[in-house]
């Protein structure tokens, strides 16, 4: 089994990243709280969708 490549790992990475961020955002500026529940449940979706997309673009 082949490890996935620099690039996707780093995609992939950055989009959890980037929904940490959303999160904190919500949760502080707007008195917004989010579960851990929901939190783990758009983690693992972020990461099934991107293997989607970068399957279609064909990113190793």
């Amino acid at each position: 089994m082949k490890l996935p490549s620099r690039n996707r790992i780093i995609i992939e990475i950055s989009l959890v990243l980037i929904w940490f961020v959303l999160r904190y955002t919500l949760e502080n500026h707007y008195d917004f709280n989010i579960p851990f529940y929901v939190s783990f449940i758009v983690i693992i979706s972020i990461l099934l969708f991107a293997q989607k997309i970068l399957d279609i673009f064909n990113i190793k």
